[in-house]
């Protein structure tokens, strides 16, 4: 096995199984010595005052992690995750089990959980450096030849055709079902959380909703690429910064997956795979966008790139 292979291994089966063996296995081993429910939130002072139920708490520190590991092994089937990806699955990882940890720690031996140990100003400093060791074994990962694939491949320059007078307009859209089933997952946990934690999924939910859909409109200013089925937030490229734009066919695992993704020499608004626009910006890193009948759409602008002289005739 090449060095590849192995880190592609690693990557995707072997440290995501240890992270689900640190979440799952010491609460198991010491369950004979932990109250239920534990103590799972403290306060400023360093004293419990917040419960979960022993199960409870392993599902949803449990459950939170095979989400995510789900998402690796989505990208592990097209090739190895980029390191942006792994970078921000390890780091959630690394947060998640050394939480578990800090959690059956000091809890062990409490008969009840407002006896559990206080917390520690240390142990707050502990668990974020797990999450960012981790998140730093991520990147690493997936650095190096065949880990990052490029996205550079020069796509079709097409026409629409449009005559002199006839006015250069288009709009067109893309939409994906796998951010509402997320953000209704992420929301579904709510009722299974403590009341003070209640507000953890919404934050999160609301931002994997604005991959739901993506709205383009091409005319003489330029281009205006929408977010969400609402069209917002919008990025804009005006028509005198670009050079011409291409229809290419997306793959997420080029771009370290789906959403907005920032990588170099490129920008994508990426809602699903298949076909899309890459709009070429002259000095600047170019955008692709997934969107439905991208020939139309970067045909118009090519033709009124045309016209102003910006883009040789086919």
């Amino acid at each position: 096995m090449d060095l590849v292979g192995a880190r592609r291994l690693a990557a995707v089966w072997g440290i995501p199984s240890v992270v689900l063996l640190v979440i799952v296995a010491p609460p198991l081993v010491l369950i004979g010595r932990l109250p239920d429910p534990l103590a799972v939130h403290w306060g400023t002072g360093g004293a419990p005052d917040g419960s979960m139920g022993f199960w409870s708490s392993l599902a949803f520190l449990g459950g939170f992690w095979l989400i995510a590991w789900l998402g690796v092994l989505v990208a592990g089937h097209h090739g190895v995750p980029s390191s942006p990806a792994l970078a921000v699955v390890y780091f959630l990882g690394g947060l998640l089990a050394a939480v578990q940890i800090g959690i059956v720690d000091r809890n062990l031996n409490a008969t009840d959980w407002t006896e559990a140990g206080e917390l520690e100003w240390w142990g707050v400093a502990l668990v974020i450096a797990a999450a960012l060791a981790a998140g730093v074994a991520g990147w690493y990962l997936g650095t190096g030849a065949g880990f990052m694939r490029t996205a550079t491949a020069p796509g079709t320059i097409p026409s629409a055709g449009l005559g002199d007078g006839e006015p250069g307009e288009w709009a067109g859209s893309a939409a994906a079902r796998w951010p509402v089933v997320l953000a209704v997952g992420m929301l579904g946990a709510i009722p299974f959380l403590p009341a003070e934690w209640r507000w953890l999924p919404v934050v999160p939910a609301l931002l994997v909703g604005l991959f739901t859909a993506v709205t383009v409109t091409v005319d003489g200013w330029g281009v205006a690429v929408g977010l969400g089925w609402l069209g917002w937030p919008r990025r804009r490229l005006r028509l005198d910064e670009l050079d011409r734009a291409e229809v290419v066919d997306v793959k997420p695992i080029a771009y370290g997956g789906w959403g907005y993704r920032i990588r170099p020499g490129s920008t994508a608004v990426i809602v699903r795979s298949g076909p899309g626009i890459r709009f070429v910006r002259h000095g600047q890193r170019d955008f692709v966008v997934t969107v439905d009948d991208p020939a139309r759409g970067a045909g118009v602008l090519n033709d009124l790139l045309r016209r102003e002289g910006r883009l040789e005739e086919a």
